[in-house]
């Protein structure tokens, strides 16, 4: 068990982590090309660029 008391092979990974990570931004940056408004679009683009995805190649908004 880890220091939580959680059992360690519940714990994720960083690779896992990051796995998880760039689902996320690869399902944001499919988003963008279905946004129905600019609100989502600017929303989609806002959580992207936290994700990090601002640097794995999407265009800034314009």
């Amino acid at each position: 068990m880890g220091c939580t008391g959680v059992p360690l092979q519940d714990t994720p990974t960083r690779a896992e982590y990051a796995e998880r990570a760039e689902l996320a931004r690869a399902e944001l940056t499919a988003a963008l090309g279905l946004a129905s408004s600019v609100e989502a679009e600017a929303k989609a683009r806002a959580l992207l660029e936290r994700l990090g995805g601002a640097h794995h190649g999407s265009q800034p908004a314009a």
